[in-house]
């Protein structure tokens, strides 16, 4: 009987442990890479807001990396083989009905489209919209609040 309730004890441990990890509406993350200095360093720790918001120019976003062959066309869809898909921070630089700033090349329209953000790492050789084009707003996983 004990071993049962111990059991049943640890399963429900580990599941809020889970329950709390997938609802929690705040994160911790930590940078790798540079694509975002000077703003962040590598190894810098963030806390990112995972609730709903309203995108704006000059928030720092937590996104998926692009896909290899699609970009961020299928950024928010399940991928068939990825389990964990990395993820990335960049800079909103433009929102849905903004102008599109100059040094885009993969972008031609004049304004940015319902629905999608130019994204920008605050490093010049930073992978961004400049290669991968629009993300998708609905795909944002959350906004950065502070550096730890």
């Amino acid at each position: 009987m004990l071993r049962v309730i111990g059991s049943l004890l640890i399963a429900a441990f580990k599941s809020g442990r889970s329950f709390y990890r997938r609802w929690c509406p705040f994160m911790v993350c930590t940078i790798k890479g540079t694509s975002m200095y000077p703003t962040l360093s590598d190894g810098d720790r963030i806390l990112v807001a995972r609730l709903p918001f309203t995108a704006a120019p000059g928030r720092i976003a937590l996104i998926e990396s692009p896909d290899p062959v699609h970009g961020w066309a299928l950024a928010g869809q399940v991928k068939p083989g990825v389990l964990k898909p990395r993820l990335y921070v960049k800079r909103v630089i433009a929102q849905e009905g903004d102008h599109v700033p100059r040094g885009f090349p993969s972008i031609t329209d004049k304004f940015v489209p319902d629905g999608m953000l130019i994204l920008r790492g605050d490093h010049p050789a930073s992978e961004d919209s400049k290669q991968w084009g629009y993300y998708p707003s609905s795909a944002v996983l959350g906004v950065m609040l502070t550096r730890l």
